[in-house]
């Protein structure tokens, strides 16, 4: 397999195992690694940057705006 096939297995595989975090799996990096030796050193680079780029995308987005709750009355 040639570098540039590597690269691009590596980025097929990292989505698929994003889309199966985003789904609800509880996937570990060492699980999908072991499911794919043959380019185990690039997932075990690859996956951990993704998923923290993840979680960053998901906690950049702004919050609900806040209910503000007023008395009924003043005084």
């Amino acid at each position: 397999m040639t570098d540039d096939e590597r690269e691009e297995l590596a980025a097929v595989l990292a989505d698929e195992f994003l889309e199966r975090l985003r789904a609800g799996e509880h996937i570990s990096v060492d699980s999908f690694v072991a499911e794919h030796e043959e380019i185990a050193s690039e997932l075990r680079e690859l996956l951990p940057a993704m998923m923290n780029m993840e979680g960053l995308s998901r906690n950049t987005q702004p919050p609900a705006p806040a209910m503000a709750h007023y008395p009924e009355r003043l005084g």
